[in-house]
């Protein structure tokens, strides 16, 4: 299997997903927050070793490789979110408005 910018989106969206499940189930954490910042770590870590792998498709040099890893494991980031915003509830996207808060001012 050669490694590229397709593949290490499928296998940052797989390791976040055990990120998450380690971190609830091990740490008691909720890690949902993070998990941007978990996928381009993730990514650029991938870059790095797809650009050391013979058979890896990263570019002409290590820059390069890096960029190519943000962008694989933002774009993971990114479709989780769609897929996530597609699927959510009506109930949870409404939002209940306070109450205007009143005050008397006399002079």
């Amino acid at each position: 299997m050669q490694l590229s910018i397709i593949t290490i989106g499928a296998f940052v969206a797989v390791l976040n997903q055990g990120t998450k499940y380690i971190a609830t189930n091990f740490i008691k954490k909720d890690v949902s927050k993070w998990i941007p910042v978990f996928s381009v770590i993730y990514g650029i870590l991938l870059g790095i070793i797809g650009y050391y792998l013979p058979e890896g498709n990263m570019g002409s040099n290590l820059v390069e490789a890096i960029t190519i890893g943000i962008a694989a494991g933002s774009g993971s980031t990114g479709i989780h979110q769609i897929s996530k915003q597609l699927t959510k509830s009506k109930s949870e996207t409404t939002t209940t408005e306070e109450p205007a808060v009143k005050t008397d001012k006399t002079e």
